[in-house]
């Protein structure tokens, strides 16, 4: 008798999209206060048709469609893709902007699960096992309030980088986004060579900070060079000088 292993594996998608037959075609959501919704596009790359089901959370990873308190729905939440089409996703903003912080971004989780079709009796072995994946990707969601300060496209570039200490006396790299966007990158390497300093992308919120340890010091004048993500999901460098602060 043929039996069927299910396994759900999560993808997140950072500055690609996830290896599933079932693509979302971008690898975040900027959604402007005040529009009537976003649309992203799902393409099946696979040779069979799909099942697609679709919601937000808001950073749980556990999160169902059922257990999900985002202030978002998404249309159609479920629904079948046919092998090489393609569906829209239409995002809606369903709860009110005065229970969202209005002085900067939040970020929430595009979930898109892919379910594989059953083998059927036609295609399945009764006297093997099979293994079918149901693989869901994750992409960010930014909800962007009207009127923030600054232009999301130059707060890379605000990102102030210095050099500390950590209380055990090592030296550190510091960096700190004073903007009201959300910054992810994807590269950081201190001086001319040397390996990056992230392993995979990194993402600050606004006001946040982020430690380094470093082996050794940097030399004098030695430059920050760094990759971050912007709205369209390409990839954009940066160079920056460090300022010498204490712990």
């Amino acid at each position: 008798m043929a039996r069927l292993v299910g396994v759900f594996v999560t993808i997140v998608a950072s500055t690609t999209t996830a290896q599933a037959n079932i693509v979302i075609e971008a690898t975040r959501v900027i959604y402007e206060q005040g529009t009537q919704g976003q649309i992203v596009q799902l393409t099946n790359r696979g040779d069979q048709p799909a099942l697609v089901q679709s919601w937000v959370d808001s950073g749980n990873t556990e999160s169902t469609p059922e257990d999900s308190q985002a202030p978002f729905v998404v249309l159609p939440p479920i629904t079948r893709v046919e092998a090489d089409r393609g569906q829209a996703l239409r995002i809606r903003f369903t709860g009110t902007p005065q229970a969202l912080p209005s002085d900067e971004e939040s970020v929430f989780w595009l979930n898109v699960l892919d379910v594989p079709p059953s083998l059927g009796a036609e295609r399945a072995d009764r006297n093997k096992n099979y293994l079918q994946f149901a693989i869901r990707s994750r992409i960010k969601l930014f909800y962007r309030p009207q009127g923030l300060p600054g232009d999301p496209r130059k707060a890379p570039g605000a990102l102030e980088w210095s050099l500390t200490s950590e209380p055990s006396g090592a030296p550190a790299l510091r960096v700190h986004n004073p903007t009201a966007y959300h910054v992810t990158l994807t590269a950081v390497q201190l001086g001319a060579s040397g390996a990056s300093l992230v392993p995979r992308s990194r993402m600050l919120a606004p006001g946040a900070s982020h430690r380094w340890v470093l082996g050794t010091p940097p030399a004098g004048g030695a430059r920050v060079r760094y990759e971050s993500i912007n709205d369209f999901g390409a990839a954009t460098r940066h160079d920056a000088t460090l300022s010498v602060i204490g712990d």
